[in-house]
């Protein structure tokens, strides 16, 4: 039993292109399942040819098998830990890479990873691992690669035939695929070279060694157009290395062009098994016309007793149907595999369908993988050049030709769309009468089997350009100028010429008269001309006269009278362009014109004819500026009889009115508002500004300063114009409300005096009488006289009962002692009476009346 180091077998790399730059890579890696295990993800390079630009990516694990390919299938490898001592898996990664920002058209892919197995026997033990795929992205359909669909075979028995091919497809692109076995590499463009006489065309031991050229089934056969391998090994254990590279080619102008690569890189390792004579494949290739069918049976056999044989095909041509057919015999199998060649799918290469077929031998069944050909003709592509894809329709003249790779028998027919034919191999001088179009010419190639193949080419026959002269702006009357006009817009590419005529499309009038000019249009290289009349007129006299042309500004009336003439035609309107104005006026004469201010101002009046010729007159007229009545030095407000102001005019020479003027000074002994003018005229324009000053009062108070009494809130208003407020309590309303007794204050102040007020409040007007006193000078109730408080006026007298008036005072503090004429009276009761003068709670002055008795006791 041989020793397996813990490395990769083999590889293989493969791309889609999914547009905009962007390619699907696919990296299958086939594992010794008695070594390493792979990694989730595996680096894969992108790169230039000259290395200089490169790109790398991540292509991730999708799926893994076991491709070790022994029977029976309940027996498990090693990849399953199983007891057959052998085991591989192929494990598939993917990713997608964008190569827009590689700036070249072919490109590597590949990937490396140390190292190969050291049990190699030919010369790769222990090298690094490299695989690589070649990609163009510069071709004008994108590309995809084709694929390997037939499993990668690691072992093969000794002494057994070895007939396999590796299934190599390209059912996207129908690419032409050729093959060859090619060295292994260690990296990019560093082969592994073999040992011991051996070498990519005879990788190993074989049957009738090394004479690879000896009849089947010695030799060691590979056939480049199919990629079929057939061999007998002969050496057990012998451990090789086997790279086949697949090149694409596509045939582009005439000619089959090297579009990509892609390699199979595989260790082969040869086991010892029973003797096993593997299934036999019997079917032969054919030749087909386009678009006829072509049915090819495919029938196999196994000579050992015990086996039973199957077929399978891998699906390599696109549209091809592959049938079993029904057997009886474990033995046989058969089937039939059907296809129909569209157009412009022949070619000299074959098509190769893949077929197989596997019999059940053990441990390792036999399998034959082959590649049945078959030609679609004729093998020559036709191929039409011509000398025009495009002409102008009166002046068509067409050539075509047959540029295909004649072959001895071919025949050419054409075929053009008004039913035109001919068989020569050029059609010469041809023109299209059906007019302006797109036209289809066929030319169908006919090969000495009778196939048929076709091409087509398409031509455009272009119009000329019409000449629209209404459409390019061209007008056949001018003006008389030295600056030229402009004939635009043109159409397409055209120009003018003859006469006067300046870089091809300005038209210089400076010839009175009738003239001629040539016109020239060219759009899509189709071209027309002819020759177009013009005539050029006399310019228009533009003038007016002015009634004043300096006038003063603020009573200023300027009338403006047309007397212009025309030399050619007449006159058709005149336009009238003020400086303050942004629109013309379309006007003969213009009356009554203003300014907005002092100046001198160009007046422009622009003359048309009837033919459109303009003339223009220019002339100035002057608004003398106003003299400056502006003053200063009158304040905005003033204090009655407070500080005189002096009032400075800007411009002297005028004089200041007002009711309270006196000279340049205003006095203020008015109060309210008033005004003040200044009033200047120089050189006849008179002018005045008038300012509004307002005299203020000082402030005072309109309320008393003092309250009698108090029973309700009162609401003081010290209100005074334009006045501020404080009050005691540090409120700054015009109004106060007082809610008790006591002494308040407020001040008012404005611009021409602050003054303050205080205000108090007392208890409202109040009187008691006593009924008797004792005047016996004891200290002790010795004096009759009332309580009273807060009045304003007493007056209080005393009678007898006889009605003798006995004492009479005014004062508050002073009462009756008893006496008569400084004589004690007698015991015994007395009248009196009392006025009292007060004020109530609403200001309001009032006088109470009392009488009453009082009894006097010595």
């Amino acid at each position: 039993m041989p020793s397996f180091a813990t490395h990769i077998m083999g590889s293989d790399i493969s791309y889609k292109c999914l547009g905009n730059n962007k390619y699907k890579v696919v990296l299958r890696v086939y594992r010794d399942c008695n070594g390493i295990v792979m990694l989730k993800s595996l680096p894969v390079s992108t790169k230039c040819d000259n290395n200089s630009l490169q790109k790398n990516i991540q292509v991730i694990a999708v799926s893994v098998k076991d491709i070790t390919g022994i029977n029976p299938p309940n027996v498990k490898t090693q990849c399953d830990s199983g007891s057959f001592m052998y085991g591989v898996e192929e494990h598939t990664y993917e990713g997608v890479v964008d190569l827009a920002t590689l700036n070249c058209c072919e490109i590597t892919i590949s990937w490396s990873i140390c190292c190969r197995n050291d049990n190699i026997t030919t010369g790769a033990a222990n090298a690094n691992f490299y695989s690589e795929a070649i990609l163009n992205k510069c071709l004008e359909k994108c590309n995809s690669s084709p694929v390997f669909t037939t499993p990668a075979t690691a072992f093969v028995c000794a002494g057994n035939n070895f007939v396999f091919n590796n299934g190599a497809s390209d059912t996207i692109d129908n690419d032409l695929l050729t093959y060859r076995l090619v060295d292994p590499l260690s990296n990019s463009n560093k082969t592994i070279n073999y040992t011991g006489g051996y070498s990519s065309q005879m990788p190993l031991q074989f049957l009738d060694y090394p004479n690879v050229n000896s009849p089947k089934p010695k030799g060691f056969h590979f056939d480049a157009t199919t990629g079929d391998i057939t061999f007998q090994p002969t050496m057990v254990n012998q451990v090789s290395v086997l790279v086949i590279e697949v090149t694409e080619w596509r045939y582009i102008k005439g000619a089959y062009v090297e579009i990509g690569k892609v390699r199979r890189d595989i260790q082969i390792i040869v086991i010892s098994c029973p003797k096993n004579a593997i299934p036999s494949i019997e079917a032969e290739g054919d030749t087909v016309c386009i678009g006829e069918e072509v049915c090819i049976y495919v029938g196999s056999y196994d000579t050992d007793t015990e086996d039973s044989v199957r077929l399978f095909w891998n699906n390599s041509i696109k549209g091809a149907k592959f049938k079993l057919l029904k057997s009886t015999d474990p033995k046989k199998d058969s089937a039939i595999i059907c296809w129909t060649p569209k157009e412009g799918e022949n070619r000299q290469a074959p098509y190769n369908f893949i077929v197989g077929a596997e019999d059940n031998a053990k441990p390792i069944i036999g399998r034959i993988i082959k590649a049945i050909q078959v030609f679609v003709k004729p093998f020559t592509i036709p191929t039409i050049i011509s000398n025009d894809e495009e002409q102008c329709l009166e002046t068509q003249n067409f050539t075509f030709i047959n540029a295909s790779q004649r072959k001895a028998g071919e025949k050419y027919y054409w075929e053009f769309p008004n039913g035109d034919t001919f068989n020569t191999n050029k059609v010469d001088n041809y023109t299209f009468s059906q007019g302006v179009g797109s036209y289809t010419i066929k030319m169908s190639l006919i090969d000495d089997k009778g196939c048929i193949a076709s091409t087509h080419t398409k031509i455009q026959i272009k119009p000329h350009p019409e000449i629209e002269i209404s459409k390019t702006g061209f007008r056949n009357e001018f003006c008389a100028s030295e600056i030229p006009y402009s004939l635009l817009p043109l159409p397409g590419d055209a120009f003018f010429s003859g006469d006067n005529i300046v870089n091809g499309n300005s038209f210089k009038a400076v010839n009175i008269g009738v003239q001629n000019i040539n016109y020239f249009i060219s759009e899509n290289g189709c071209s027309s001309d002819t020759i177009l009349p013009l005539e050029v007129f006399k310019l228009p006299k533009s003038g007016f006269i002015i009634n004043d042309t300096v006038q003063c500004f603020d009573n200023h009336n300027f009338d403006f009278i047309n007397t212009s003439s025309a030399n050619s035609g007449r006159i058709d309107s005149s336009f009238w362009f003020l400086p303050e104005s942004s629109q013309r006026i379309q006007s003969m004469d213009m009356y009554g014109v203003t300014f907005s201010k002092p100046g001198i101002f160009p007046i422009k009046l622009v003359v048309q004819t009837n033919k459109g010729c303009l003339d223009t007159a220019v002339n100035n007229i002057v608004t003398t500026s106003n003299p400056n009545a502006d003053f200063f030095g009158l304040k905005e407000q003033h204090c009655i009889n407070g500080e005189e102001s002096v009032l400075l005019a800007r411009q002297e020479g005028g004089i200041f009115v007002g009711n309270q003027i006196e000279g340049n000074k205003f006095i203020p002994k008015q109060k309210g508002k008033t005004k003040v003018t200044y009033v200047i005229e120089v050189d006849g324009c008179k002018v005045s500004k008038t300012i509004e000053t307002n005299v203020r009062p000082a402030p005072e108070f309109d309320f008393r300063g003092l309250f009698n009494c108090y029973k309700q809130p009162i609401t003081l208003d010290a209100k005074f114009p334009n006045s501020t407020y404080l009050w005691n309590d540090g409120s700054t309303n015009a109004t106060f409300t007082i809610k008790q007794t006591g002494k308040y204050w407020v001040t008012l102040y404005n611009i021409c005096d602050t003054i303050t007020q205080e205000i108090q409040v007392n208890d409202c007007f109040y009187a008691a009488y006593p009924n008797a006193f004792s005047p016996n000078n004891d200290g002790v109730n010795d004096i009759f006289m009332p309580f009273v408080e807060n009045a304003e006026k007493i007056k209080m007298t005393i009678f007898n009962r006889w009605g003798e008036e006995l004492f009479t005072t005014t004062e508050f503090n002073k009462g009756w002692d008893g006496t008569y004429k400084n004589t004690p009276v007698t015991e015994g009761v007395y009248y009196f009476v009392t006025e009292i003068r007060y004020y109530d709670e609403h200001h309001i002055l009032r006088t109470e009346h009392f009488k009453n008795t009082i009894t006097l006791i010595r």
